[in-house]
C-alpha cells in the first residue's frame, strides 16, 4: 500500500532525527490514509520532536480514544497539554488516566512531576513513591528530572 510507503519513510527520517523531512513525507502521503492510528502516532512523534505542542496535543488526544486501551497516549496527551495550555490542564488529563490504568507507574510519575512543579511536594512524593512501587527504574530517571528538583533529597533517600 501507498500510505505504508510513506509512513516507512517518515519513520526513518523521524529516527534520523530529521523531523521536518518526516513532516514532509506525512504530508505527501495521500490524504484519505493520514487518519489512520499509525499514521497519528508517528505525526505524534513528529510534532513533539518540532515541538509543535498544539498540534501534538490534538493527535495525542485522538491516539488515547483510538487506542484507548494504551496508557502511554495518555501521558503524551498531557505531556504536550502541559506546554501548550498548562501544567494543571495535563494534571486533569493524567488524573482521568490514573482511573483508567490504576497500575500504570508512568502516569503517576508524570503526576509527581506536575504537583512538584505546582509546589505540592507532600502529594508529589507520595505520587513518586507510587510510581517507584511499581517501577524502580523511575529511581534513577528521577535524579535527573528538573521537574523534581523541589524533593530530589527525599528522592536520594528512597534509593
Amino acid at each position: 500500500m501507498i500510505w505504508e510507503i510513506y509512513l516507512n519513510a517518515a519513520e526513518g527520517f523521524l529516527e534520523l532525527g530529521m523531523f521536518e523531512e518526516a513532516h514532509d513525507e506525512l504530508e505527501r502521503m495521500p490524504a484519505e490514509d493520514r487518519y489512520r492510528p499509525e499514521v497519528y502516532a508517528t505525526r505524534l512523534g513528529v510534532f513533539l520532536k518540532l515541538e509543535k505542542w498544539e498540534a501534538a496535543e490534538v493527535c495525542a488526544k485522538h491516539l488515547t480514544r483510538v487506542w484507548s486501551d494504551q496508557s502511554g497516549w495518555w501521558c503524551a496527551w498531557a505531556f504536550a497539554t502541559r506546554r501548550s495550555v498548562s501544567v494543571e490542564a495535563a494534571e486533569k488529563i493524567l488524573i482521568q488516566a490514573l482511573v483508567r490504568f490504576p497500575e500504570d507507574a508512568l502516569i503517576y510519575y508524570h503526576l509527581a512531576c506536575y504537583t512538584c512543579v505546582m509546589g505540592r511536594t507532600r502529594e508529589a512524593k507520595s505520587l513518586f513513591a507510587e510510581a517507584i512501587n511499581r517501577d524502580e527504574s523511575y529511581l534513577q530517571d528521577a535524579l535527573d528530572e528538573a521537574d523534581l528538583k523541589a524533593i530530589r533529597d527525599e528522592i536520594g533517600r528512597m534509593g
